[in-house]
């Protein structure tokens, strides 16, 4: 009973990491045009065939298979706002998992056996490895639908009910959600072939410990219909059979998207998430071939299947986790519960239980923390308030607002967010419907090579870029700020405006332009190409820092701007005064402690420099230059 117990507080400590997992904010870029396609469906009930979004790939095809997908976020958007969509996160993923362990304990006792810890420290596992993922997309409704479709296989081995005539009608659903829906057929295939196979090898007379769980030939009947129904359920969406030429399109040609990259291709000391998919491997892979006999041959293939898919791409580690957790719990079942003498004894369990318990505590703990980090930038992220970070909208209401002419040539991060508050007034360059655009437009937007710029800005009459801020082409905006062709007209905390000269009004340029301040520029140390102060322009920087400021003053980067030239030019209580209004617009920006103790320390304020110092560690570890003047202090 007392395993039992320590078994339901862990499900409860492991459905509360979920749920903080899921609402950590990330990166979710193409929730924009997924959004924006969902409105133009429900507002105009027209279903486009080909691409309208884009001027560059205008008239090229456009499968629209995540339809369904697509009215389902905006009803949510539409009825409850961007918190309401972004708590549907948790809710998604918990659906997912609640089938994962009903799958897994298919014909098994709930609670109380040591084989229950082993499948929570699993999905555990899981978690730490796919939270990264877990986003407002289609391929969230993917999970879930991979996991019922798993659920309802794995009961119909042992109970054999009506219940298995649902999934012709689920097939036709997801298929209308997501591009993932063929595996629905496929995994009705791997069961009825392995069911197939194993009633071969009992005619044969090699049974397997699994026997119990091979019906009659006659039984095999209603899933090869379901199968067959299946199959053709995929056909019954809006483009018929052209999401088929859209999966075999998927290739190396989309290497430059990071989730498309074989796990094989990056070191998982790189990336944490990474490191739990080798470790699950590791400690799977050797129990599937020792239990390799015990096994359903539908339960090897399905393993076989997403591993093999995982192999492949980044994007297929989840898939892997949430398809084989419960053929590997069923495998390793027998083992944990059957073995003479048992591996756990009674205070063995409970020792492994409360263990188990600790591990998920310490980790909750440590991703609430994490959630409320400091990033990008130092800006802190609070959990479920937003379904996306980059929001670059001073930049579009500034094109916007002025008319830019010509076309607009945007990073493929922020093109969704352009599609979802400009279109149609703006068309975009590229955006995250990456099949649309082909892999030698894609190739060519996405990684621009600056001696190539005057090519592409002649083919499609560029008028204009708007460039993210952080992260982005640093090669690029070099370029255009050496060029003299591409002045600098907007900037804030987000995204940048350079205009082509040629095409710009006159008096644009006279009011709107930067000559000497760039922000990418100023982030990068001189020897990489960066900003080098020259005492002679200290006015020209005061005189657009102040610019800045007056245009953004809710923004860091004109603070920091100010604080730096103000400081190269030796006027340090100045710039202690910009750093500390900055750092009063955001508390935890920690870029800015660090410059804010050094103007102490050089004005002969020792005992705040080094408080100052102290901050910027806490708040950034990795900070040497603060390290080393803490030291200098303190010596």
């Amino acid at each position: 009973m007392a395993s039992g117990r320590i078994a339901c507080l862990n499900m409860l400590l492991l459905a509360i990491l979920a749920v903080i997992l899921a609402l950590i904010q990330k990166e979710n870029n193409d929730i924009w045009w997924h959004l924006r396609t969902g409105r133009l469906l429900v507002e105009t009930r027209v279903f486009p065939r080909s691409d309208i979004y884009s001027f560059s790939a205008a008239g090229n095809p456009w499968v629209l298979h995540e339809w369904l997908s697509q009215i389902i976020f905006y009803g949510i958007y539409a009825a409850g706002g961007e918190k309401t969509l972004a708590l549907f996160r948790p809710v998604f993923l918990l659906t997912a998992l609640f089938f994962v362990f009903a799958a897994a304990l298919t014909g098994s006792k709930p609670f109380g056996k040591p084989g229950m810890q082993f499948l929570i420290f699993l999905v555990y596992m899981a978690l730490l490895a796919v939270w990264p993922r877990i986003i407002i997309r289609p391929h969230l409704l993917s999970f879930c639908m991979i996991t019922l479709f798993l659920f309802i296989l794995m009961r119909n081995q042992i109970s054999r009910d009506g219940i298995l005539y649902l999934l012709p009608v689920l097939q036709v659903i997801w298929i209308n959600m997501h591009g993932l829906a063929v595996l629905g057929a496929i995994m009705c295939g791997a069961f009825l072939a392995g069911g197939l196979l194993d009633l071969r090898g009992r005619r044969q007379g090699r049974a397997a410990p699994h026997e119990g769980q091979i019906p009659p030939a006659a039984a095999w009947k209603p899933l090869a219909i379901v199968t067959l129904l299946a199959v053709l359920c995929l056909f019954v969406n809006p483009s018929t059979y052209g999401i088929f030429g859209e999966l075999q399109s998927l290739g190396k040609e989309y290497s430059a998207i990071s989730e498309w990259r074989s796990p094989l291709e990056i070191s998982p000391l790189h990336a944490t998430p990474l490191l739990f998919y080798w470790l699950y491997l590791g400690m799977t892979l050797p129990l599937v071939i020792v239990s390799f006999r015990r096994m359903p041959w539908a339960h090897r293939l399905i393993y076989a299947g997403f591993l093999f898919l995982s192999l492949r791409s980044l994007r297929n580690i989840e898939l892997f986790f949430l398809g084989t957790i419960p053929p590997v719990f069923q495998a390793a079942k027998g083992f944990l519960e059957n073995r003479k003498p048992r591996p756990f004894n009674r205070r063995g369990q409970m020792a492994w239980g409360l263990a188990l318990s600790a591990l998920l505590l310490a980790t909750g703990a440590k991703a609430a923390i994490y959630g409320m980090r400091p990033a990008r930038g130092g800006r802190i992220e609070r959990p479920a308030t937003g379904v996306g970070l980059l929001r670059p909208d001073g930049a579009i209401q500034y094109i916007l607002r002025n008319n830019l002419p010509g076309n607009m040539f945007n990073d493929y991060d922020i093109g969704g967010y352009i599609l979802w508050h400009a279109w149609p007034r703006l068309k975009v360059a590229i955006d995250g419907r990456t099949l649309v655009y082909g892999p030698d437009l894609f190739q060519r937007f996405t990684n621009l090579d600056p001696m190539k710029l005057e090519r592409l800005v002649k083919d499609y009459s560029i008028g204009y870029f708007i460039l993210k801020r952080r992260t982005g082409n640093v090669n690029l905006h070099r370029h255009l700020d050496s060029t003299g062709e591409w002045p600098l007209v907007y900037f804030d905390d987000e995204a940048l405006v350079y205009v082509n000269r040629a095409m710009a009004e006159p008096a644009l340029l006279k009011s709107d332009e930067f000559r000497y301040l760039n922000p990418v520029l100023f982030d990068l140390p001189a020897e990489a190409g960066g900003l080098i102060f020259d005492p002679r322009f200290v006015p020209a920087y005061i005189e657009e820092g102040r610019r800045v400021l007056e245009l953004h003053p809710a923004d860091i980067t004109g603070y920091e701007m100010a604080g730096y030239i103000l400081f190269n030019a030796g006027r340090f209580d100045e710039a202690i005064d910009f750093y500390e209004k900055g750092i009063q617009i955001k508390r935890d920006y920690f870029a800015h402690f660090t410059p804010l103790a050094f103007c102490h320390h050089k004005a002969g304020n020792l005992k705040q420099a080094g408080r100052l110092y102290k901050k910027a560690l806490r708040l950034n570890p990795r900070d040497e230059f603060a390290r080393n003047k803490l030291e200098e202090i303190l010596e």
